[in-house]
């Protein structure tokens, strides 16, 4: 069977990556320290005074830091995902603020589909999602396929809520990066493995190595994931592998060879009465070759080369005997590259210039019968930035514009302005300006030629604050204006619609080991006639949503740590519209621990399990498609 032949396959090579690392400790002398280039070292002068949650690259394509950050931006970083007892990029995002994330069934493995302030689900295309600045939505349906993607190879992820197309072009909702682990520092090889099972064959390994050998570093990973289906048999399998290589050139410029690649399979659903079976799949590979060099003191280059594939296949069974129905597949192919110049040469500015050009390329083949091909299609995009962040006392302000062009959509300019303004040491107030645009998938092309694109108007304001040294509370007003809005049922641009809403979170201090953390986020999403004033609500298609998370957290030194989350969501279009039996009003609850035992040789080790869905609780959108209930699961982890 497929799946058994792939578990070998994975079992092999998380073994000879363990080798690699056995093989290059028992060689290892001291650590040397390689000079690196200036650029770096800047960044790490940047992270003497912030951590990695508190510098951002995603909003000016440079690092910056957070309190000089005007822009809505949430941050979760390696430490902050380790202790979620998730196991995909999704599970992630569900617990942000500002960010809809809704399943399909919530099984293991299961891919979410976004509606970041509401901009999405239907639309996925709204949210550009990115790993170090590679696109990896696919072509056909806009969707950023994440389950592939694996949790450990991740440094941090930064989120744009709302448009930011002044500087990564359409992302009319918001932008994702995902940011890597950093290549090794010593030639002794760091090596950390885990691995965690649970009900229903639920497996997840993971192993990786970073190390330096003279000019050149690397960060390699190898994993697998699998489960024979935690409720209705909706089981998933995927191997993964990431590998990442950085050779120094002299002291001021240094060359990154990053790869990747996953292949998720899994049984999408069954329809009763069509009396059939869906499983899916779509392998995904992406990389990129980058050089990153100090011209001079102040001014920084990076120029880069990047692509992305993935077959997209669906196939259809008998359910009640299994025969072969149908198949179709989506092939996705992007290639494209980009260059970003940063000057840092006079006081109080911080200039980004950048350009970048891809092409896609998306082919369909359908068997419904025999085999068709559907014609390929194409397009060039183009774009060039620029922005500035400007420092004047406790005021920064960072305007920028940018402009592109596309093969299908014509050209389009997108400024933005953002300010922050210091009031005192513990009160941030923020206020950004943004137009952008948006872009349907590209077979959409196929059969409509008149398709336009969406535009935003966007103005978000909010504080950020704390309270006596124990409390950060932070809020954000949010206004969403969008016209053409692109309706993918019918493949046509229709009415303008509207969000408004609030996010809010509160997050304690450490006390004695204690913390706390809520975020909530409401949208109001108005659909409206045009030229009507006000405007008048159509069919009931008016949407309320309202997100909440909940966690509470305990940890004791390096020995001991808890957390108990709870995540709730609610559709309000759901419930007047929604044609079949469903059900998203109860909380759902996990509780993950994690044990670090020092009566061990082996310091690193760690001993960690998750109770999900504690409650029993159940939130679907149809009868086929119910959550898991409560499953448990637990493993280990060392490192070396």
């Amino acid at each position: 069977m497929i799946r058994s032949k792939n578990r070998v396959i994975g079992i092999g090579l998380l073994s000879g990556l363990l080798i690699l690392g056995a093989g290059q400790q028992a060689l290892a002398q001291e650590g040397v320290n390689l000079a690196r280039n200036d650029q770096q070292a800047d960044i790490d002068v940047l992270r003497m005074y912030f951590s990695d949650e508190n510098l951002v690259e995603v909003t000016t394509r440079t690092p910056l830091p957070l309190p000089k950050v005007a822009e809505n931006v949430s941050i979760v970083t390696a430490e902050q995902i380790e202790t979620m007892g998730v196991h995909t990029v999704d599970e992630v995002l569900a617990q942000l603020p500002g960010m809809i994330v809704f399943f399909q069934n919530g099984g293991f493995g299961d891919n979410g589909y976004y509606r970041t302030h509401g901009l999405g689900y239907q639309t996925p295309y709204h949210t550009l999602v990115l790993i170090d600045g590679v696109r990896i939505n696919e072509l056909a349906g806009g969707t950023a396929l994440t389950n592939g993607i694996p949790l450990q190879i991740i440094k941090r992820i930064e989120m744009i809520k709302g448009p930011a197309s002044s500087v990564w072009g359409a992302s009319l909702g918001g932008v994702i990066n995902i940011i890597t682990k950093d290549t090794g520092t010593t030639v002794a090889p760091q090596v950390t493995m885990s691995a965690s099972g649970g009900e229903a064959n639920t497996q997840d390994y993971n192993t990786d190595i970073v190390a330096q050998v003279g000019p050149l570093s690397y960060y390699l990973y190898a994993g697998r994931q699998e489960s024979d289906g935690l409720r209705d048999d909706h089981w998933f399998a995927s191997n993964r592998f990431y590998g990442k290589v950085a050779a120094e050139l002299g002291e001021q410029t240094q060359l990154i060879l990053a790869i990747g690649s996953s292949d998720p399979e899994y049984l999408v659903g069954t329809n009763l009465n069509r009396n059939e079976k869906i499983i899916g799949s779509h392998a995904h590979s992406w990389g990129s070759f980058s050089l990153d060099s100090r011209l001079m003191t102040g001014v920084n280059l990076r120029v880069a080369l990047q692509g992305t594939k993935m077959d997209w296949e669906r196939k259809d069974f008998r359910l009640s005997n299994g025969d072969y129905l149908d198949d179709y597949t989506y092939v996705n192919e992007t290639r494209g590259g980009e260059a970003i110049l940063a000057v840092n040469r006079w006081s109080g500015h911080r200039v980004v210039l950048g350009a970048e050009t891809q092409r896609e390329e998306l082919k369909g083949i359908f068997n419904f019968g025999g085999p068709t091909s559907v014609n390929p299609v194409y397009q060039e995009k183009r774009g060039v930035f620029i922005n500035d962040s400007i420092d004047w006392r406790a005021l920064t302000i960072t305007p920028g514009i940018r402009h592109d062009y596309s093969s299908l959509l014509g050209e389009h300019t997108s400024p933005s302005l953002a300010a922050i303004y210091r009031l005192g040491d513990t009160t941030l107030l923020r206020l950004t300006y943004g137009r952008g645009f948006g872009q349907m998938p590209i077979q959409d092309f196929i059969w409509k030629t008149n398709i336009k694109a969406e535009h935003i108007k966007s103005l978000q304001g909010g504080v950020e604050t704390t309270v006596m040294n124990m409390v950060r509370f932070k809020t954000t007003l949010f206004h969403h204006d969008i016209k053409n809005t692109y309706d993918p049922n019918s493949s046509i641009n229709t009415l303008p619609t509207q969000r408004d809403g609030v996010e809010a979170e509160l997050e304690t201090q450490d006390l004695y080991g204690f913390t706390a953390f809520l975020n909530t986020t409401y949208v109001h999403e108005r659909n409206r006639e045009s030229g009507r004033n006000p405007p008048l609500d159509i069919d009931g298609t008016n949407d309320d949503i309202t997100a909440v998370n909940l966690a509470f957290s305990y940890s004791y030194q390096d020995l001991f740590r808890t957390r108990l989350a709870g995540h709730y969501i609610w559709f309000d279009a759901w419930q007047s519209l929604a044609p079949l039996e469903h059900d998203y009003s109860p909380m759902l609850w996990d509780f993950t621990f994690g044990v670090m035992p020092k009566f061990f040789k082996t310091p690193g080790l760690t001993l960690f399990g998750t109770v999900h869905n504690i409650f029993n609780g159940t939130v679907y959108w149809s009868e086929e498609n119910k959550n898991p209930g409560r499953w448990v699961e637990a493993g280990v982890s060392i490192q070396y």
